[in-house]
């Protein structure tokens, strides 16, 4: 069977579908899934076909009525809209109002007793950092201030990296990571030992590699959108240097 997945949205959002691809090639064996979302993403999907949410070929989902597609024998749509597909809709915002993380949310829609809901991108690691800092967030409430990452660089005294997006301000210091594409990304960041980050799609892809991540949560709740694995600690709240090093030293312990 082919499978149609929709998922529009930001890298973090992509990372937190992948445990329901997951639990899509339980539930349909041998399945083949086309995947529509993130178009920077698309490397790292471990998927059959993928292409941008923006493809002009996907018009026609949004028709009235809307047209299946080609090919297609079940469409799984993670967004409010298209509807009216034959498949299962899921709209990751109802997560929030149900206070259900998005993980979560969306693998019940598909197979409630999967188990595994830790997202999982598989690279190959290559040259990293000791340490890999990310001081950038999507909007300003999600980014701690730069002067605290520069006292925590400071503390842990380890050479260090820092990414820079294309909206995100330089940080002194380190070596600059700028603008790098997500799988070679992905693969510096597995071969690092520690990432420390704000709110963001890049700490989303650090705990996802397996990179020991501690996660910066200013205003966005982290039972909803959090990181997850073994090797991540998630501080909340007004959060000081002390908290966010405390979880740094027992990460490289």
């Amino acid at each position: 069977m082919r499978l149609f997945v929709y998922r529009p949205g930001a890298i973090g959002d992509t990372v937190l579908t992948l445990p329901a691809l997951a639990a899509l090639r339980r539930r349909f064996p041998g399945c083949a899934i086309t995947y529509a979302g993130n178009a920077a993403m698309a490397p790292l999907l471990p998927v059959e076909e993928a292409l941008s949410a923006d493809d002009i070929r996907l018009l026609p989902l949004f028709a009235v009525p809307p047209e299946p597609w080609p090919g297609a024998g079940c469409h799984l749509i993670f967004a409010r809209q298209p509807r009216g597909l034959p498949g299962i809709q899921r709209d990751p915002l109802e997560a929030v109002a149900s206070g259900i993380h998005v993980a979560d949310w969306l693998v019940d829609g598909i197979d409630p007793g999967f188990a595994e809901r830790v997202p999982h991108v598989d690279v190959a690691p290559a040259e990293g950092a000791p340490l890999v800092i990310h001081p950038g967030a999507g909007n300003a409430p999600k980014r701690w201030p730069a002067e605290k990452f520069a006292e925590l660089v400071r503390r842990l005294a380890l050479p260090f990296a820092a990414i820079q997006g294309p909206a995100d301000e330089p940080f002194p210091g380190g070596e600059l990571w700028h603008n790098r594409p997500l799988p070679e990304l992905a693969s510096r960041l597995k071969g690092s030992r520690l990432f420390v980050g704000n709110d963001s799609g890049i700490t989303h892809l650090a705990a996802a590699v397996g990179t020991p991540t501690v996660a910066i949560y200013t205003a966005s709740d982290p039972a909803l959108w959090g990181v997850r694995g073994a090797h991540t600690r998630r501080v909340t709240g007004n959060v000081s240097v002390d908290n966010v090093l405390a979880c740094c030293r027992e990460l490289l312990d």
